[in-house]
């Protein structure tokens, strides 16, 4: 869709010289009238402002009116733009007597409108006062006709051989008197051309002529302009084009006249994309011509009317098939073979006239049903209810409860190895064979039918504690089960040296353990292994490996909704202060923890049960530059905030950075147009609902086509104004930004945090000293040198379950 748009430099002018429109010479007097046409300059430009730079049609009208009324005069001209979409028309140019001045009388106002092709008229421009110099030529005449009208023709001479009523009305002067008075002059036309009133008193060719007798010839475009001005209530069609036939109807002995009526119609009068039909309308006799249902749209599309059928075979050729919204069918096509299905869950109960089935049990009546069953839903078929103890019992021809029988044996058989058995009476089965025993390691087995098992003295006591020497091979998957709630298996190292571990455990196997412990209880504390150490440089529980030092699994469902499990595949607990750690992980090379979950639980969880502002996760680094996320959810961070994007079709990635403020704000943003110079603007309810528009906030405009300029008003907490500056009335679309404080943060203005960073660069000091020292024991414990003492010992090594009294 086109916007016109009247340049704001807009001249118009009179007194124009214009080669080849007719000039009127007034009596003997060479000097030509003043031209009567009207200099008008303009723009056009589409709905996204870009200059429209091809030929178009335009209709120029001039009213008396600002708004309504029937049009003075009207005219049509193909404009064409130059590159910046601006034209300029000399209004009259298509006629050769142009405007006619008799319109510019009395000092009147007139407004001239623009209607651009395919569009609705364009607001109304006031005419300024050079115009009215039109009637300046009318001071060349007298009453309105030229000077010449008032001129006595010479009479014609009078032969000898005439006779008084042949000179008509000579006197006896020999003059003779002018012919019967008219006002109505002219200077000459064009032969079969049908003449026009250019004004009130002189007669021009028009646009019409015509040929021979059954013929008339419009040279230009026949104008049927609407009957009004379209208001947001009621939309204006166009004068009507008739044409009528007569027949001759045989019951009144009468002719008839047949008639068929054109006529432009509004269509989505008073929305955002008005259009237009064509419609035609039928009446025979006296009746008023009435819709046919025929019309043709804005966009040239043909709606039939009620009825109508298409020449072809049968009843007309079909070109095409398409599948209705809601029809539950897909396919169609235009060409071809064309095939029509039903997709997945495309039926529903509403197009089906049955849209239930009904499931009746059998006379037996061992089933129950659900009756009534409506497509999509589930239902179930069960058994027939009983009470308790009793089962379905089929009678031969329906199923009834009944109480369950004890039942009675009726024989016994006898199976391998025994022998015996019958029908009645007592039964007795014998054992005709022995039980087969093989020795196994430690235990020797006798033979007979009373076989005796010995152990050998070789094979460790089960009942009394057992002390083991060199070292011990176990080749296969030993499970050792105990009930006692002190521990299963607890492997102690007595002696005093560093570096000397309770329990080693080894493996050559890929994909193997170590060491591996399982806890199946499911309540209490559970530990799969646990590990003291009473030493300020040993662990618990250390993991030495090029790959998981350390791997725990825990299989406990939540506790009391919290997000750790009742059993934990690693434990950790401390009691010490800053920047003692429950769990420590260190590394040269690789990562120094990983955490990798597979199921819909977050892979890591932190919480701070103390509260105040403190840190829940703290990143940090060498430079001393750290993040921390305290359990509010304020983030905070020394370096800038940013994100990763794709470049160059993927090749590369570059980085975006958050926008920093010293306040807190909420940002939202949208489009709008103005009408008749203004628009109200809703703020989105979600939106509205996380920030506080009852304290200020700020909304800022970018128009999206030319216009004197936008401001806002009447800002509240749930819409705002824009309006035209200097009371304009354009129609003008707009972009808006809104910042608004968020809710609960109105009067947080670049907090002072001073005193938390210098905090957090203490302990962040502290803690990477006790590291260093660490890591300096763990290295020397490892060569056999002398432990390091620490003055405030790890209770928690290498980060594993190793508290030498855990809290939990």
């Amino acid at each position: 869709m086109k916007r016109f748009h009247v340049s704001s430099s807009l001249l118009i002018l009179l007194l124009c010289s214009l080669a080849g429109v007719a000039q009127q010479v007034v009596a003997t007097n060479t000097n030509v009238a003043v031209p009567p046409l009207i200099n008008f300059s303009g723009t056009l430009t589409d709905t996204s402002g870009k200059p429209l730079t091809s030929m178009i049609a335009a209709t120029f009208s001039l009213y008396s009116e600002q708004t309504g009324g029937a049009a003075l005069w009207m005219e049509t001209q193909n404009v064409t733009p130059d590159s910046s979409g601006h034209y300029t028309v000399m209004l009259g140019s298509t006629s050769s007597t142009g405007l006619p001045a008799n319109i510019f009388v009395a000092g009147e106002a007139h407004w001239l409108g623009v209607q651009i092709e395919g569009e609705a008229e364009q607001p109304r421009v006031l005419i300024v006062s050079a115009p009215y110099a039109l009637k300046a030529g009318d001071a060349q005449t007298l009453g309105g006709l030229p000077a010449s009208a008032f001129v006595l023709t010479a009479p014609a001479s009078i032969g000898a051989g005439a006779t008084t009523a042949e000179a008509g009305t000579a006197t006896a002067s020999g003059v003779v008197s002018p012919a019967t008075s008219s006002d109505v002059t002219t200077t000459g036309g064009t032969v079969g051309t049908i003449a026009a009133f250019s004004t009130a008193t002189n007669i021009q060719n028009s646009l019409l002529s015509q040929t021979g007798t059954t013929a008339v010839n419009v040279k230009g475009i026949l104008n049927l302009p609407a009957t009004g001005t379209a208001t947001d209530s009621d939309g204006k069609g166009s004068q009507p084009q008739n044409l009528v036939a007569s027949a001759f109807n045989s019951s009144t002995s009468a002719a008839v006249a047949q008639t068929f009526q054109w006529q432009a119609e509004p269509a989505g009068n008073d929305t955002s994309s008005p259009s237009g039909t064509l419609n035609l309308l039928f009446g025979s006799g006296t009746a008023k011509p009435a819709e046919t249902g025929l019309h043709i749209a804005g966009d040239g599309q043909i709606t039939f009317a009620a009825g109508q059928t298409f020449p072809g075979t049968g009843n007309g050729t079909i070109t095409g098939i398409a599948t209705a919204s809601g029809s539950g069918l897909s396919g169609g096509g235009t060409s071809g073979t064309l095939s029509l299905k039903i997709p997945s869950a495309g039926v529903t109960n509403a197009m089906l006239v049955d849209s239930t089935i009904t499931l009746n049990a059998n006379t037996a009546s061992g089933l129950t049903t659900p009756g009534a069953m409506t497509l999509g839903s589930t239902y179930t078929i069960g058994l027939k209810p009983c009470s308790t103890n009793q089962i379905l019992e089929y009678s031969g021809s329906v199923w009834n409860c009944s109480s369950a029988g004890t039942g009675t044996i009726s024989s016994v058989t006898a199976g391998t190895g025994l022998s015996g058995g019958g029908s009645s009476g007592g039964v007795t089965l014998t054992n005709t064979g022995l039980l087969s025993l093989t020795a196994g390691s430690g235990i020797t087995v006798g033979s007979g039918q009373t076989p005796t098992i010995s152990i050998s003295s070789t094979v460790p006591l089960l009942s009394a504690n057992n002390t083991f020497s060199g070292t011990q091979t176990i080749n296969n998957v030993t499970t050792i089960t105990g009930t006692n709630n002190g521990g299963v298996l607890q492997v102690t190292n007595t002696g005093a040296s560093g570096g000397n571990p309770g329990v080693v455990g080894t493996t050559n196997s890929t994909g193997a353990s170590g060491v591996k412990g399982v806890a199946s209880a499911t309540s209490g504390i559970t530990n799969g292994v646990y590990g003291i150490s009473n030493s300020s440089s040993g662990t618990g529980v250390e993991g030495n490996s090029p790959y998981i030092g350390v791997s725990g699994q825990g299989d406990g469902a939540s506790m009391e909704g919290e997000l750790d499990g009742a059993d934990a595949g690693v434990w950790g607990d401390t009691a010490g202060p800053q920047p003692y750690a429950a769990i420590l992980g260190t590394a040269d090379s690789g990562y120094a923890g990983a955490f990798f979950n597979n199921g819909n639980a977050p892979a890591v969880y932190a919480e701070n049960d103390v509260g105040a502002d403190n840190p829940v996760l703290i990143t940090s680094g060498p430079t001393g530059a750290y993040c921390t996320f305290d359990d509010s959810a304020d983030l905070t961070c020394d370096g800038y905030i940013s994100g990763e994007a794709p470049a160059d079709g993927g090749a590369r990635r570059v980085s975006l950075y958050s926008v920093q403020s010293a306040e807190n704000w909420f940002e939202d943003a949208g489009s709008g147009q103005l009408a008749n110079g203004s628009a109200q603007v809703t703020l989105d309810p979600t939106f509205a609902s996380t920030v506080n528009t009852g304290v200020e906030y700020h909304v800022f405009l970018t128009p999206n086509g030319d216009c004197k300029g936008l401001y806002v008003s009447q800002k509240s907490a749930t819409s705002f104004e824009v309006h035209e500056l200097g009371g304009g009335s354009s129609n003008v679309a707009f972009d808006y930004r809104i910042m608004a404080k968020r809710s609960g943060y109105e009067n947080v203005r670049l907090a002072d945090v001073t005193a938390k960073y210098q905090q957090m660069e203490q302990q962040q000091k502290l803690r990477h000293e006790r590291m260093q020292q660490r890591r300096a024991a763990r290295v020397n414990g490892a060569t056999g040198a002398n432990a390091v003492s620490l003055p405030l010992p790890l209770t928690s090594g290498a980060g594993f379950t190793a508290s030498a009294s855990p809290r939990r």
